[in-house]
């Protein structure tokens, strides 16, 4: 799972991977009030980098 936060819209996208980290698709949106303005999200267990800069 490919997690993607929206700082601006207090949102947290969700998205599937296929097996070669190719394609990602839509799976949810994740969003409550309490988010205020997301700054970091972070998984520790098996975590994968992805910079798109």
């Amino acid at each position: 799972m490919l997690y993607v936060v929206q700082n601006g819209l207090n949102r947290i996208s969700v998205f599937g991977l296929d097996a070669k980290v190719g394609t990602a698709t839509p799976r949810r949106t994740i969003t409550d009030p309490r988010f205020d303005v997301l700054a970091t999200a972070a998984r520790v267990h098996r975590c994968r980098r992805v910079d798109l800069r």
